[in-house]
Parts: C-alpha cells; sequence; structure tokens
C-alpha cells in the first residue's frame, strides 16, 4: 500500500515502509526504506507524510482505515502479507488435561482454521471493496517482475525457515 500510485515494485526504492520487524530485510532487498512504528501509529504517520507506504494485510485498508491515506495496493507474490496465529498453552498444563478433553480441543483446533480462514477471506472481500469505493488503484505487477522480485527475497524466506525450524521445541501430537 502505498501513498502515490506505482507501477512495479521498482519504484518502492527508496520509499519508506512501514513493516513489522521480522519482515524488514525484504522491504531492505526491494530497494525500500523499511520503518518499524506500533499499527496504532501508521494511519498518522502515512496521513502526515512520514511513511510513503505499508506492508500489511488487505483488510488493514478497512480495518484500520487505511485507504482513507493511501492511493495504491502494488499485488506482489514477493511481498504477500502473512501471518501466524495460534495459541500457545504450558506443555505441563496441556498434559494435565485429560485425553478425551485434548481430543476436543484438538478438534475445535482444526474447525477455528477453516473458519478463521474463511473470516479472514470475507473481510478481505469487504476491504477491496470499501477501498475502491475511495478511489485506492489495485496495480498487479507483471509475472516477470514478480518472479524477480520473489527469486530477491526467497534467501530471506528461506533463512527465516531454517531460523523457526531450529528454535521448535515443540511437538504438538507425538
Amino acid at each position: 500500500m502505498t501513498r502515490k500510485v506505482i507501477n512495479s515494485m521498482d519504484e518502492i526504492k527508496g520509499l519508506r515502509i512501514r513493516v513489522n520487524t521480522e519482515i524488514a530485510p525484504i522491504i531492505t532487498a526491494l530497494g525500500g526504506s523499511p520503518v518499524t512504528i506500533p499499527i496504532p501509529e501508521t494511519y498518522d504517520s502515512v496521513k502526515k507524510g512520514l511513511l510513503d507506504g505499508l506492508l500489511f494485510p488487505i483488510e488493514a485498508l478497512k480495518g484500520w482505515k487505511l485507504a482513507e491515506v493511501v492511493s495504491c495496493v502494488l499485488e506482489s507474490k514477493a511481498t504477500a502479507y502473512g501471518t501466524s496465529l495460534y495459541v500457545v498453552m504450558n506443555k505441563d498444563k496441556w498434559n494435565s488435561i485429560a485425553p478425551a478433553d485434548q481430543a476436543v480441543i484438538e478438534k475445535l483446533n482444526e474447525e477455528m482454521i477453516e473458519k478463521q480462514g474463511k473470516a479472514w477471506d470475507s473481510e478481505t472481500v469487504l476491504a477491496v471493496e470499501d477501498a475502491t469505493k475511495k478511489g485506492v488503484k489495485f496495480v498487479k505487477i507483471s509475472a516477470a517482475d514478480d518472479a524477480k522480485n520473489v527469486a530477491k527475497v526467497q534467501p530471506i524466506l528461506q533463512k527465516y525457515v531454517d531460523d523457526m525450524k531450529a528454535k521448535v521445541c515443540l511437538v504438538m501430537k507425538p
């Protein structure tokens, strides 16, 4: 998402892009300048010109009212937004729960994955409709541009995967 309309990822060179800390290297690899600020400060920062763009999920256009302060959404696989949602429980506490109750919780978790995914997809559709009405332009970059940018960020994503695999210490099911 950017304040001005851009048509390729090359145009983010030098732009100040709000990102989460863990994905800042992606913006750097693409030539932008990553800025990490709390989400509640984002709207005003864009409005005041302190930020040129944002790396956010599409639903934030409506949920965080960002469609009021951005002009463009550049659609790219290289910067597709992804996040993990999870619930954490102390392993000893989990082991203290009866196996039958654990099974119920695991079944509910599986159901919630689907429900949450559908809810997120629904919110995205509503956000696109709302943003389009507000004049936000959606630009899908060319396949060639996308492939070039995916190649730039692939080492960053692989490093993240490798780092996470090294840190995994909890196995949900034996």
